[in-house]
């Protein structure tokens, strides 16, 4: 099952994976040594990582807050949602105290201030186990996936519960829910997509693939997109229920969620494959290779797609790739100073990566025109 063809490559990331599940065995607390979530609004970029979730204005070049202000068991890995009432987190779990075995895990809101935001409300008695995707904010309600294979709704403005029991699916939720025409579509590692009735959790119908499913669904029209371990992207009949309409083969698995843009969807694999594919039909329009796994999602910005990828494993270093959308030619390549497992964001004309393994760089920022490096941060001591 493991069997690769570049085999250095894949187990770096099942080792992250076990590795970021393992419980201390005294304390209970949760061992955040996955890599870190990213999110952006604006010019303010936002990451979760192990301890803290940090606010950084990109503009600026300087950090604006982090939570939580003292040291906390919790570790942070889901990327912040964001929208105008402030920031939504979920942690990885935090111990339950001397007495108690029980890692209890929270879903805050954040009201953004300087310094420290200000909890708005903290709601623990949801999630049974840590959160992995970002939540989803829709109008007044949050959705959130865990890795107990369950999704609930909370109320956005007082993080009450909306559903009267989470929707249970048979493996780890790792991808942000998806959103479209009153009807909540969630993947599982369980191979499965799942269609709820966002008012009340129940399902609607599903949708089952050959492999586990760790990236987000894409809804893009009639079609539901998923990437899966069985080396195969899926185009799903968002108006039928259990229907497929193609699927594309590649070589190794694909994790991250794939990106439609004008009839295209592109998306990589674990083999270090970028790929070009009509949305309609699955063709191939083009394929060009990487340095290292794509775990991530490609960025498509003004017909330019952005692939990153874990990059050099000797050198411990990331890369960052610009492909042409029209003929997939390479416009820049550029090496970041460590692992990226995270997807990119763009803040204005940089492309921002979150890095994985340095002891000192959360954050680097590269031209999107050149891609030559123009910032990297490193948090103040605590």
């Amino acid at each position: 099952m493991y069997a690769a063809k570049r085999p250095l490559l894949k187990p770096v990331i099942l080792l992250l994976i076990l590795a970021s599940f393992i419980l201390a065995a005294c304390s209970g607390q949760v061992q955040n040594v996955n890599w870190p979530g990213l999110s952006a609004e604006g010019n303010t970029v936002y990451l979760a990582h192990g301890p803290k979730v940090i606010a950084y204005d990109v503009a600026d070049q300087s950090e604006v807050w982090s939570f939580p202000a003292e040291r906390s068991s919790a570790q942070y890995y889901a990327a912040p949602a964001t929208d105008e009432n402030g920031v939504v987190i979920g942690d990885f779990g935090a111990s339950g105290g001397m007495f108690s075995p029980k890692v209890i895990v929270h879903v805050l809101s954040l009201q953004e201030q300087p310094t420290t935001p200000a909890t708005i409300w903290e709601q623990s008695e949801q999630a049974a186990d840590k959160i992995v995707a970002s939540p989803l904010i829709v109008g007044n309600r949050v959705f959130v996936g865990t890795a107990d294979s369950e999704v609930f709704a909370l109320d956005r403005e007082t993080g009450a519960p909306l559903w009267d029991a989470p929707f249970t699916a048979g493996s780890a939720i790792w991808g942000q829910p998806a959103f479209a025409d009153d009807t909540l579509y969630v993947a599982s590692l369980d191979g499965n997509v799942y269609a709820l009735d966002p008012g009340s959790g129940a399902v609607l119908g599903q949708w089952e693939t050959s492999g586990a499913i760790a990236g987000s669904p894409i809804v893009d029209g009639d079609f539901i997109y998923v990437g899966s371990f069985d080396s195969k992207l899926h185009a799903l009949n968002r108006q039928e229920f259990g229907s497929e309409v193609w699927f594309y083969e590649t070589p190794d698995w694909v994790w991250g969620a794939p990106t439609v843009v004008e009839g295209i969807v592109y998306f990589g694999d674990l083999q270090g494959n970028a790929f070009a594919v009509d949305a309609e039909t699955g063709s191939l329009v083009w394929q060009k290779s990487v340095t290292g796994p794509v775990q991530t999602s490609p960025v498509a910005v003004d017909g330019t797609i952005y692939f990153a990828s874990q990059g050099d494993v000797a050198a411990k270093s990331g890369q960052l790739t610009a492909f042409a959308a029209d003929g997939g030619a390479q416009l820049w390549q550029q090496s970041a100073p460590a692992f990226i497992y995270t997807t990119p964001v763009v803040v204005g004309d940089a492309i921002v990566v979150a890095l994985q393994g340095s002891a000192d760089l959360l954050l680097a920022g590269y031209s999107r025109e050149s891609g030559a490096q123009q910032w990297t941060f490193t948090p103040a001591a605590q």
